[in-house]
């Protein structure tokens, strides 16, 4: 880390509004997320974290195949429930919607 990237860092978790708007910001990006993965049927627990870790009722591996088809990349194996789970990292509003257009398209072929 540069002194310059050390220097923005410590600036911005100074800023108290900046932090809670990104966590509001986080919060709404998980939500619409989490929400559209559930009414396709899909589960898994409630995160509070930067990812969902979701159970499609399905083989993860063809899914996620299906997913790099479309040039975005599901995360990697949890074992032992690799054959029906993945990751999904969470990213910014517009990548999420993309995102979510293709587990549409995905989920539903």
């Amino acid at each position: 880390m540069s002194m310059l990237a050390a220097v923005a860092a410590v600036t911005a978790l100074q800023d108290k509004a900046h932090l809670d708007g990104e966590r509001e910001e986080n919060a709404q990006i998980r939500a619409f997320t989490t929400s559209a993965v559930r009414e396709l049927g899909c589960t898994g627990p409630d995160s509070q974290t930067n990812h969902l870790f979701v159970n499609l009722h399905r083989s993860a591996l063809a899914f996620r195949d299906a997913y790099l088809a479309q040039k975005i990349q599901l995360g990697r194996d949890f074992p032992p429930l690799q054959e029906t789970h993945t990751r999904i990292s969470l990213g910014s509003r517009e990548e999420m919607q993309v995102a979510v257009g293709v587990f549409r398209k995905v989920r539903s072929a």
